[in-house]
């Protein structure tokens, strides 16, 4: 049985990818955001199947190598496209490449064989950190005179930077420290990282609610 965490996180991640047919179907055109809800399906696609995996007593490790491989990389150039500086975006997009390129060896040849890719993972998550500083960087260079408040943007690069910060540190340390930590502590950080997921997609919601009151 799960923690009051976990279901209040899957409740918030079911809310948002309804949210996000919500807003495909509402929305006249096509944007950047149609990317977003295929990401937010994804999302719950890996945490059913995780789910399913733990229940029959499988490991699901190798699902969450691939799903954070996959996920950093779209986030990264999801976040790249919301710049207005094209060369930047041309340039984080390589980098992005090479890291997922890195990441993808590491997982089949070396680390991720037998456990999570920390290492790939904290290079590919200090890197989206980075872009996101970036894009408030840019805001704080050339201020728009839209309440940011009612930016999708501004609420997307919020999301994806508090939840990488937040929990790249704790999925490395806590691979690293794997046999060191206390049985009692696991909960705790279980609940941590569950609550940065419902913070995330909560911020998600609001990104939908943005874009369909424009």
């Amino acid at each position: 049985m799960g923690s009051i965490t976990e279901y209040i996180y899957f409740f918030c991640l079911l809310i948002s990818f309804l949210t996000g047919i919500l807003f495909l179907i509402k929305s006249n055109e096509k944007s950047l955001y149609y990317t977003l809800t295929i990401a937010i399906t994804f999302a719950l696609f890996v945490e059913a199947y995780s789910r399913y995996l733990v229940l029959h007593m499988h490991k699901d490790y190798w699902l969450f190598n691939y799903a954070t491989l996959i996920q950093v990389f779209f986030y990264t150039w999801f976040i790249s496209n919301i710049y207005d500086n094209k060369k930047n975006r041309k340039k984080v997009f390589y980098i992005n490449l090479v890291v997922f390129i890195a990441s993808l060896i590491n997982i089949i040849a070396f680390q991720g064989k037998k456990n999570f890719h920390t290492i790939t993972f904290g290079i590919g998550s200090i890197m989206l950190i980075a872009c996101c500083i970036y894009y408030f960087y840019q805001l704080f260079i050339y201020p728009t005179q839209n309440k940011l408040f009612k930016q999708p943007n501004f609420w997307i690069a919020t999301a994806i930077l508090f939840y990488y910060t937040c929990n790249f540190p704790i999925l490395v340390l806590s691979n690293i420290y794997f046999t060191r930590i206390s049985v009692q502590i696991w909960p705790l950080i279980a609940a941590f990282s569950d609550s940065v997921n419902i913070i995330f997609y909560t911020l998600t919601i609001i990104v939908y609610l943005c874009l369909m009151k424009k």
